[in-house]
């Protein structure tokens, strides 16, 4: 386990520092080392690991190809490589202090995730990303949302609209939705974002409903948010209060033979 953790530690450092601080052209190679694939249920074992400009080049039997002269050679031999981790619902602090960003940046790397989403945004982590990306902060690939829309700060169609706007113009990369929020005001969220090209994901308000989350183009359903009230015959009129945390109120009424034309929408709408 120590093995495996030291390789993914260090393959971390490469992945995350490789965003500018490399050189055009720096080329990495672990030796003799046991790889864990993604796609098969089996170790390759001795293989030399070629990474170049932050990147998978080859995967090879040890000893069978020929490295660049300045690649940095890195003995492997006994050792577990897999590939970085991603964190698709990370929490970042949102707080006006970037110092306690830095260290949670930093415990990502150091355990191997190169690439976290982080899904409650902060004016200060437009910061954090670009520091990351030039190599002044060490941390994984950071992808964020602005600071939450929800029924609070999206109560008005001009404000929904206001907000979408003032996201996309600030550099945020995704919207993080809230619950709350009107199926109105919804309404405006999602074209708004489709004109100004910005993608919004994360809770479905009660109002809103999963049948019309998938139509306006969520990216992302977290939680798996509102899947049992889509499930339940007769919802629209069923209270919001009488639902429960994510539906567990209603479980005992869901249909499940709606379940199938559920996945099947998700499918069809890369959800």
């Amino acid at each position: 386990m120590k093995n495996i953790v030291f390789l993914v530690l260090l393959f971390a450092c490469i992945s995350c520092t490789s965003q500018t601080s490399q050189s055009p052209g720096s080329t990495f190679v672990f030796r003799g080392v046991n790889v864990i694939p993604m796609d098969k249920m089996e170790i390759l074992s001795n293989q030399d690991v070629v990474v170049k400009d932050g990147k998978i080049a080859s995967i090879s039997p040890a000893s069978t190809i020929q490295h660049e002269k300045n690649a940095v050679l890195i003995d492997a031999k006994g050792k577990y490589l897999l590939p970085g981790l991603a964190e698709m619902h990370a929490h970042v602090p949102p707080v006006d202090d970037i110092e306690p960003m830095k260290d949670v940046a930093k415990l990502f790397a150091l355990r191997g995730v190169t690439t976290i989403r982080g899904m409650l945004g902060h004016p200060r982590h437009l910061e954090l990303r670009e520091k990351i990306k030039s190599g002044e902060i060490f941390g994984p690939r950071f992808i964020t949302s602005g600071p939450s829309v929800n029924g609070t700060t999206a109560n008005t169609a001009a404000k929904a609209e206001s907000l979408v706007r003032d996201q996309q113009k600030a550099g945020y990369d995704f919207l993080k939705l809230h619950p709350g929020i009107k199926k109105e005001n919804f309404a405006v969220i999602a074209a708004t974002a489709k004109a100004v090209n910005i993608p919004f994901a994360g809770h479905v308000s009660f109002d809103v409903g999963v049948w019309r989350a998938i139509n306006a183009g969520y990216t992302t359903i977290d939680h798996l948010d509102g899947f049992i009230e889509s499930l339940v015959p007769g919802i629209e009129n069923i209270r919001e209060e009488d639902a429960g945390l994510f539906g567990l109120y209603l479980a005992d009424k869901a249909d499940e033979t709606l379940i199938g034309k559920l996945v099947d929408s998700l499918l069809a709408h890369k959800i």
